[in-house]
């Protein structure tokens, strides 16, 4: 349960209004903030009732938007509710309200603060489970082979590839290999980094250990062709396999002049 914010899914178009009664105490209106869709409003883009404890939008809100109204109380060592000072008289309301700005402040943390529950296993990911982030495999998020977006899943969904292109100060090519960075990103040093080499002060990386050859592929077996072999997809073992050709063209065309030149036979018939 949530002590310092309520959030509303919109599902018809509406300005509201949004009721605030269910956080847990406040001590100015002006510590209720409004967010539409993660964005903080600003004040003039809403009005605020401190009587009914409701929050009006002045554009209508569309459905699917996520409103939520949060209480941000001070929390610097210069924002205390109560400036004490020597010689002042102790009031029961001061002391209450120094009291509240502590416990609203400690919910806040409560609120949002993140919480990681587990040990991560190599190649584990973390996933928000409704209360808390949690250690999960890649291949249990559920998402099947396919292309989402720019995203393509592969190996029952347990690896992710992004597509060559530009994604903000990223730059992909090379078949997803090769990662080039632009503008204000944290980098590591120049250095190699299991299958990944970074290079130019941290700007290009690069992935090695790619499949080089066509054996190396998941679905062909092909260790050792000899000349003449073709690939040819085997149904039951579900794989392409280095094999000698059948049908077509059997035999030999004799190479002398034209009078000789000759087919031996076609499929097993005579010329």
């Amino acid at each position: 349960m949530a002590f310092s914010y309520v959030d509303y899914t919109v599902s018809v178009a509406t300005p509201g209004p949004f009721s605030f009664a269910a956080i847990d105490g406040y001590i100015t209106l002006s510590h209720i903030k409004v967010y539409q869709n993660g964005t903080l409003l600003n004040t003039t883009q809403y009005t605020i009732d401190g009587t009914t404890e409701e929050v009006t939008l002045d554009t209508s809100a569309d459905p699917g938007d996520v409103i939520r109204i949060r209480r941000e109380t001070p929390n610097l060592s210069t924002e205390y509710t109560v400036p004490f000072q020597d010689g002042s008289i102790l009031r029961s309301r001061d002391l209450r309200l120094a009291q509240s700005q502590a416990l609203y402040i400690s919910q806040e943390f409560d609120d949002f603060n993140v919480t990681i529950s587990g040990s991560p296993d190599s190649g584990d990911i973390l996933s928000w489970n409704g209360t808390e982030y949690v250690f999960i495999p890649p291949g249990s998020l559920g998402l099947a082979d396919g292309t989402y977006g720019d995203i393509v899943v592969t190996n029952s969904g347990s690896s992710w590839a992004v597509k060559d292109g530009i994604y903000g100060d990223i730059s992909v090519s090379s078949g997803g290999s090769s990662w080039t960075f632009t503008g204000s990103v944290i980098l590591p040093p120049d250095g190699t980094y299991g299958d990944v080499v970074v290079s130019g002060s941290g700007t290009v990386w690069t992935v090695t250990g790619l499949s080089t050859t066509l054996n190396e592929l998941t679905n062909v077996n092909a260790p050792s062709p000899t000349d003449g072999q073709v690939l040819t997809w085997d149904n039951a073992a579900s794989e392409w396999q280095a094999k000698d050709p059948t049908g077509g063209l059997v035999g030999t065309i004799d190479g002398g002049d034209a009078t000789s030149t000759y087919l031996t036979s076609i499929d097993g018939g005579t010329a």
